[in-house]
């Protein structure tokens, strides 16, 4: 049996791997926390999660915390789109994982994964 042929196989799946490099798959995107001092930055309605949130739900739908458009702005966090981001926890709780059910933003404990449009999170 050649090397790109799997010995278990999932249904409907009948040709080789083919081995690729994650970046050709999906873009890795760092998150950002707001200053914590500035009001404005905070209790708007955009998710955004931190580690601990992340527990061994496969989907998350709602974050504990909502930062607002001028918090997004002034910080380094992005907006990360739903059915096409899996959060990856790159700092305590490291290696948990969950698939984004609605837009949201992430803190800097992420290395979330963006997968391109055709491909399935």
């Amino acid at each position: 049996m050649a090397d790109n042929v799997p010995k278990i196989r999932f249904p409907g799946f009948t040709e080789p791997w083919e081995q690729r490099k994650l970046g050709e798959l999906a873009e890795i995107v760092s998150g950002g926390t707001p200053a914590t001092s500035n009001p404005e930055y905070w209790d708007g309605t955009i998710n955004w999660y931190t580690p601990a949130e992340i527990s061994e739900a496969r989907y998350v739908y709602g974050s504990q915390k909502k930062i607002t458009e001028v918090g997004l702005n002034n910080s380094s966090a992005k907006i990360l789109p739903k059915d096409r981001t899996i959060l990856f926890t790159s700092r305590a709780g490291i290696g948990k994982t969950a698939i984004l059910k609605n837009d949201a933003s992430t803190n800097q404990g992420f290395q979330s994964i963006v997968v391109k449009n055709n491909i399935d999170p």
